[in-house]
């Protein structure tokens, strides 16, 4: 499971989104190609998920 740091929504599967990076950073006009990344989103407010540092242990609720 995992934990939006921006809403606290926990989910069991994040949905994903290919960005294309030149488009993403605002520079799309400065390069004539393309490079593309396919990212972890939460599913209620779309914001970022990182696979490796938002995972969430039931246990992390008890703790607080």
């Amino acid at each position: 499971m995992y934990k939006c740091k921006e809403c606290d929504e926990i989910f069991e599967e994040p949905e994903f989104e290919t960005l294309c990076m030149e488009d993403y950073c605002g520079v799309s006009s400065m390069f004539p190609d393309r490079h593309y990344k396919t990212v972890a989103t939460c599913p209620r407010c779309g914001a970022f998920v990182d696979l490796e540092t938002d995972f969430y242990y039931e246990e992390d609720e008890d703790d607080e």
